[in-house]
């Protein structure tokens, strides 16, 4: 786990900067590689093979041929891969995953990344063929981020070492603006920069120093029609079979490795398989709590399961000033992000970071096997729409509908009455019969819906969001599976896994994520989706599958996401941030301002429909003020 940056040209000062910018990604190490066409830097956290053999920039020769790399990440099969390597002939100097990479380049070229089960992005400077060759891992775990206009190419692991270049400018790109407001993060391949781009998951990258082109292609794609498997028993098998395999692989390293442990069933079963395969390993296990009472407090589901299978278990307890963190974290974070789990995220591995090096995380069991209330929500939706009338019907429904399941049914809706959230709903249900399922996603799912956002924003500031997304919803057949696959593709790369990758490389510490094995997530695909989401029930199969393994009521509890006091901060910073927002004629420009103020006045109305509204401005605004004015 490292950080990587270079460009197409000869500047050992720039890229020295470049590295120091993104230290923190790798406080072990560093080390830069230039000469007339290119110009590389690294720098690193030791994982595996702790010695100076494993300094970066790395070369290798085999044959006559010789290649440069720059890796951030881990290729968890690498020692299978060496081993076929050196029956070719090869010989390696270290013992890294690094080194096996550049062999297997040398020997397969592009396609050695479909040999690799792991998480990277790397550059690998291919002097003979004159090319600098990128590759992004299938779900995107490890960020890459690129600038490109036509003759100078650059590129970073964090945005932060792309703007210390000369020249180059910080111009909001209106496209991710638009898609902040909208779903709280930036999605898609633009950044919030103008110029600087993301390379997509499972893509890689070419770019030729002699003619200057730069080439994207894709190299995985999801098999999401696969053939079904109904029978339940081969299901429940083959899960466990690949979960255990996962977790071994992302066990390997020459430091210790911990497991954060939120009490929640994925981080349960993972616990409880690595206790399954070997009875007697010590297993550390972290979590964390704020002192604000037993609403916010996940400890005690934590406490349960580290009890049952035996960790050496630390818990961390955090106080309300905590909030005081997250212009410093909106800084890491590159680019506005409005998720509050930002802050116990990042203090988790920063407490665990004095134990560990390394931490198993349960990332990725919500979009893989349908964890989220909305799928639900959206199935209930298709399956009205297929009814004459269907609109009619779902008004009269939602209008007899008791508070507590409206607010479960639209819970970021920022329209405060019933009928408000009908027209909504109808809005969404109207989508989905037109298969405008990017449209019924955001409608529902988002912070902000559409005409709210055309209000917030001045009219310079304003932009639809591009058609573009729906492509995500046209492969698979079936309607859970289209949200499920926009999800992995989406929301895991844009907002979860990038959030999880900024707060622990924030402290230099490495994150693994096993339930996002890509083979898990391909036979995900096997699954009847009727066996992801049955009878109202999220996850049904893989509960099904971990029965017998984990207690009945961690089981069939509903999901409860990360608990914050987020509702706290908000009543402590609120009077300060308007006034900062209202006055600040660089932040303020963006909105109208009547908007504005109706969303921090329908705030102390009703708390439960705005406080993502005004989480969102606040944020954007700490984060204009410390990455775009500082």
């Amino acid at each position: 786990m490292c950080g990587i940056t270079g460009f197409n040209w000869n500047d050992k000062n720039l890229v020295q900067l470049m590295n120091k910018a993104q230290n923190h990604r790798g406080p072990d190490d560093k080390g830069v590689y230039t000469d007339t066409r290119c110009s590389l830097g690294h720098v690193r956290l030791s994982i595996i093979d702790l010695s100076k053999k494993g300094h970066q920039p790395m070369e290798y020769k085999f044959k006559g041929k010789k290649a440069v790399i720059i890796f951030n990440g881990e290729v968890y099969n690498f020692q299978e891969i060496r081993q076929e390597l050196e029956n070719k002939g090869h010989k390696f100097n270290s013992n890294t995953d690094t080194e096996v990479i550049l062999a297997s380049y040398l020997e397969w070229g592009e396609n050695c990344v479909n040999y690799f089960n792991g998480m990277w992005s790397f550059c690998i400077y291919d002097e003979e063929k004159k090319i600098l060759f990128f590759s992004r891992d299938r779900l995107g775990v490890k960020p890459l981020h690129y600038f490109y206009d036509g003759s100078r190419f650059a590129f970073a692991s964090e945005i932060k070492s792309l703007l210390i270049i000369p020249g180059m400018r910080k111009t909001i790109n209106l496209q991710s603006l638009n898609g902040f407001f909208t779903m709280r993060y930036c999605f898609g391949n633009e950044t919030i920069f103008e110029g600087i781009k993301k390379l997509q998951p499972g893509h890689n990258l070419i770019f030729n120093l002699t003619n200057k082109k730069l080439t994207i292609t894709k190299y995985w794609s999801n098999n999401t029609n696969n053939k079904l498997t109904t029978n339940k028993e081969f299901i429940h098998n083959k899960i466990i079979e690949l979960m255990k395999d996962s977790i071994k692989k992302r066990l390997i390293a020459d430091v210790p490795v911990g497991v954060f442990l939120s009490g929640g069933i994925d981080s349960s079963a993972i616990v409880a398989l690595m206790r399954e395969a070997d009875k007697d390993t010590e297993i550390k296990t972290y979590a964390l709590a704020f002192e604000e009472g037993e609403k916010v407090n996940e400890l005690p589901r934590a406490n349960k399961i580290a009890k049952k299978f035996n960790t050496k278990h630390t818990e961390f307890l955090i106080g309300p000033d905590t909030v005081d963190v997250l212009s410093k974290l909106l800084w890491h974070l590159d680019e506005p992000m409005a998720d509050p789990a930002i802050i116990p995220l990042y203090f988790l591995a920063k407490n665990s970071r004095s134990h560990v090096k390394t931490v198993i995380t349960g990332d990725g069991g919500d979009e893989v096997f349908g964890g989220y209330d909305y799928y639900k929500i959206f199935n209930h939706l298709n399956t009205i729409s297929k009814i004459p009338f269907s609109k009619n019907i779902c008004s009269s429904l939602l209008k007899v509908a008791p508070n507590f399941l409206l607010k479960k049914i639209h819970k970021n809706s920022s329209d405060m009455d019933r009928n408000a959230i009908i027209r909504r709903i109808n809005y969404v249900l109207n989508n989905i019969k037109n298969k405008n399922y990017f449209k019924a996603y955001t409608s529902l799912v988002g912070i902000i819906a559409d005409n709210e956002r055309k209000k917030l924003l001045k009219e310079e500031y304003f932009e639809e969001l591009p058609e573009e997304f729906n492509q995500y919803f046209i492969r698979p057949n079936n309607l859970l599976n289209k949200f499920l696959y926009y999800d992995q593709n989406v929301l895991l790369p844009d907002s979860y896994l990038n959030k999880t990758d900024r707060m622990t490389m924030a402290v230099g510490l490495e994150a693994r994520e096993p339930l996002l094995d890509y083979r898990l997530l391909e036979f995900s695909y096997r699954i009847p989706p009727k066996y992801k989401v049955s009878l109202g029930q999220t996850k049904y199969i893989f509960r099904t599958a971990m029965k017998g393994r984990l207690p009945k009521d961690l089981l069939w509890r509903q999901k409860q996401g990360f608990q914050v006091p987020v509702e706290n901060w908000i009543k402590n910073m609120l009077d300060e941030q308007r006034s900062s927002i209202l006055q600040n004629k660089q932040v303020n420009k963006f909105f109208n301002k009547t908007e504005l103020e109706k969303i921090f006045d329908n705030y102390k109305k009703g708390e439960i429909f705005y406080t993502r509204q005004v989480w969102n401005l606040i944020c954007f605004n700490l984060w204009h003020k410390k990455v775009m004015e500082e």
